[in-house]
């Protein structure tokens, strides 16, 4: 019994795992070391407009002073953020029931705001900025570390440069 125990070491299985462990460790500081580079790297900025319809007076009073504010999605921060806002009085379009010309009736009390918002996107083809998609005429949920807005639809998008 004592000759069984001397002769044993290392087998070949015993080598193949040895490798099979070290290339599993190499590969994922591999994925580590290069998923932190890619999120360095740099994006391509984009602005764009954002307007919220029908906001009552008193939220825009409070979010004009936490200006600029950092953009979040799903309680993550974004690279984003509201660099400005402007509110106009609430005006929606109601049809004449005469002439069936549209007409403006400006609803006492509540306001337009629109929201002017800069950040960097990675895919130039999905335009994404956290998880919304930035494309003219799309709904977006101005959502900020102090504020959300829903049902915001965007006027304008410019795109810059990358690298910028």
């Amino acid at each position: 019994m004592k000759e069984a125990s001397k002769k044993r070491g290392l087998n070949p299985i015993d080598v193949l795992v040895i490798i099979v462990v070290i290339a599993a460790v190499a590969f994922g500081a591999y994925k580590l070391v290069n998923r932190s580079r890619q999120g360095s790297v740099a994006g391509t900025p984009i602005t764009f407009t954002v307007l919220c319809s029908g906001v009552e007076p008193d939220v825009y009073e409070s979010l004009k002073d936490l200006l600029p504010s950092q953009l979040m999605a799903s309680g993550e921060m974004v690279s984003g953020k509201v660099t400005a806002v402007t509110a106009s009085p609430h005006t929606p379009g109601v049809l004449s029931s005469g002439t069936g010309l549209p007409i403006t009736v400006e609803k006492e009390g509540l306001l337009d705001l629109t929201f002017t918002i800069e950040g960097e996107v990675r895919n130039l083809i999905t335009n994404e900025l956290g998880k919304q998609e930035i494309r003219i005429g799309k709904t977006y949920t101005v959502k900020t570390v102090d504020v959300e807005l829903e049902r915001g639809v965007i006027l304008d998008f410019q795109r810059g440069e990358a690298g910028e």
